[in-house]
């Protein structure tokens, strides 16, 4: 069983806001392999206030026992279809930041068994490093979403990358201070969509509320995403990284060496070149089975365990 951290931006619940945080967080819940010692929030899709807002909320609408550690950051979203951002400078207070001392706390407690994944800015990482400087030696694994080696194209329209590029000196550190990483791109990413077909695979498992809690707001998001991108499917950034880090055998190793500068990674690049920072870019084999991955855990395991709850208590 993996002890996991999972760091998120989730905006699960907001208007104009993707879904794909809160379906990852469902994931690892349901998925038996994991151990979730607790989620850490962090801004990107949104402010840090109305992440860690959503993050609470979505907690407790599901019933889900965790702990949840806000990070730090001043951060405004603006126009999120061409992510028009305000950053704000930082005030260099990371001992304030509550997120990044749970993971500091776990790694230490449990050196070398804790996979981190992180889908929102790296902040929380950057503050974890400043507070203890081995902290990436302590970690087993680091699974990253965010970063794009090529443009982003939905259609005729291109989508600017996001998580690396809102807190660029933390997607620095983490690339660079960090050992076993690897990184979820958006390019790669795209190579799996979710669109009518898988939706209609999840509504033929059956009706329940939280079921229908979760499908509501997938169609909310596809129906959003079809008015911004004129895209008849989403992709679901997060729960990809989070399907990598339990069965990385559906994907295949693509190691890179990067040389991102704090530069670069403003625009959310990765650039190759000669570096120690040796990074796995992992392929994905078979866009279906990642499909059918995410369907089974995260709707057909709930709907199944949500049953043999309403049996044990009739």
């Amino acid at each position: 069983m993996k002890k996991v951290i999972y760091d998120c931006d989730n905006t699960m619940g907001l208007d104009n806001r993707d879904i794909d945080d809160g379906l990852a967080l469902v994931y690892l819940v349901e998925n038996k392999d994991v151990e979730l010692l607790g989620v850490c929030t962090t801004y990107a899709n949104d402010s840090l206030e109305y992440v860690h807002k959503q993050t609470l909320e979505l907690v407790e609408d599901l019933g889900i026992n965790l702990n949840v550690y806000k990070g730090r950051g001043k951060f405004e979203m603006n126009d999120y279809t061409g992510f028009g951002y305000k950053r704000f400078e930082d005030d260099g207070n990371f001992e304030s930041n509550e997120a990044a001392k749970f993971i500091v706390e776990m790694a230490n407690k449990y050196p070398n068994e804790i996979d981190l994944l992180a889908t929102g800015s790296m902040q929380n990482l950057y503050d974890a490093y400043m507070i203890d400087n081995e902290i990436g030696e302590k970690l087993n694994s680091v699974v990253l979403m965010g970063g794009i080696t090529g443009d982003l194209y939905f259609g005729d329209k291109i989508m600017k990358e996001l998580n690396f590029s809102v807190c660029p000196k933390g997607a620095e550190v983490a690339i660079k201070k960090y050992k076993n990483v690897s990184i979820l791109t958006g390019n790669r990413c795209m190579d799996v969509e979710f669109g009518t077909n898988e939706l209609d695979k999840v509504k033929a498992l059956g009706n329940n509320i939280k079921n229908e809690f979760i499908i509501n707001k997938i169609e909310k998001w596809m129906r959003e995403f079809k008015e911004k991108y004129n895209y008849d499917s989403i992709v679901l950034w997060d729960v990809i990284a989070a399907i990598y880090l339990m069965n990385p055998d559906m994907f295949r190793d693509d190691f890179m060496r990067v040389v991102s500068t704090e530069e670069d990674l403003f625009e959310g690049r990765l650039v190759e070149g000669e570096s120690a920072a040796r990074i796995n870019i992992p392929v994905v084999l078979d866009d279906k089975k990642i499909n059918d991955e995410m369907i089974k855990v995260v709707f057909e395991r709930w709907y199944k365990n949500l049953a043999k709850q309403k049996v044990g208590n009739e």
